[in-house]
C-alpha cells in the first residue's frame, strides 16, 4: 500500500513536472518570436534611417565639391578651407552610415562576407589612395611600412579596404596639419596551430 502511494506521487510529480516544462518551453518560443519580431524591426528602422541620411546627404556633398572646385563662382581661402571641412566631414558621415548599412544588412542575412585570399599590402594602398586628398589638405604624409611586397591574408576585400578607410580618415582626422600617418603590417613571429602566421596592422598618427 505505501508502495503504491508513493508510486501514484512520483506519477503526480513527474506529471506536473512535464506540465510546467512544456509551459516554460512554450514561453521561451514565444519571448524568441518577440525578439526575432524586434530584431526585424530595429534592423529595418537602422536600414530606413540610414537610406534618409544618405539622401541629403548625397546632394550635400555634390554641391560641396561644385563649390569646392570653383564651378559655381571663385573661392576665397576661407570659404575653401570651410568646403574642404564640409566635403570631409560629409564623406566621413557616408563611410559611417554604409557601414551601419552593411551590419544591417549582415545581421539581416541579406548580405554574405566573401572570404578569399587577398594582398593586404595593396588594399591598404588602396585606402591610402582614396584618402589622398584630405591628406593634402592638411599637409599631412602618409606612410605604409609593411615587411614583404605580397602579403595574402583571407578576408572580404570589400570590408577589410573599408576597415582601413576608417581607421586611416580617424587617424588623418585628428592629426595636426603638416603632420604624419603610418601605417604598419607585420606577421607574428610564431606560427598558429594550422602552420599558419598572423597579421598585425597598426595605423600611427
Amino acid at each position: 500500500l505505501e508502495n503504491a502511494r508513493l508510486y501514484s506521487e512520483i506519477e503526480h510529480f513527474n506529471q506536473r513536472l512535464k506540465e510546467e516544462i512544456a509551459q516554460a518551453t512554450q514561453i521561451l518560443r514565444e519571448k524568441n518570436v518577440e525578439l526575432e519580431k524586434m530584431d526585424q524591426l530595429r534592423s529595418e528602422f537602422v536600414s530606413n534611417v540610414s537610406h534618409e541620411f544618405r539622401t541629403p546627404l548625397t546632394s550635400i556633398l555634390g554641391y560641396a565639391k561644385l563649390l569646392h572646385h570653383g564651378k559655381l563662382g571663385p573661392l576665397t581661402p576661407q570659404q575653401k578651407q570651410s568646403l574642404s571641412i564640409i566635403l570631409e566631414e560629409s564623406e566621413r558621415l557616408t563611410r559611417l552610415i554604409n557601414s551601419v548599412l552593411d551590419i544591417a544588412r549582415l545581421e539581416s542575412g541579406k548580405e554574405s562576407l566573401s572570404i578569399t585570399p587577398v594582398d593586404i599590402v595593396e588594399i591598404a594602398k588602396g585606402a591610402m589612395i582614396s584618402l589622398v586628398n584630405t591628406a593634402q589638405e592638411k599637409q599631412i604624409k602618409m606612410y605604409l611600412k609593411n615587411p614583404e611586397s605580397l602579403l595574402l591574408v583571407r578576408a572580404d576585400n570589400d570590408k577589410i579596404k573599408q576597415v582601413f578607410v576608417n581607421l586611416l580618415s580617424n587617424a588623418l582626422k585628428f592629426s595636426p596639419r603638416k603632420g604624419k600617418v603610418a601605417i604598419t603590417i607585420a606577421t607574428t613571429a610564431s606560427e598558429n596551430k594550422d602552420k599558419t602566421k598572423e597579421v598585425v596592422v597598426h595605423v600611427v598618427d
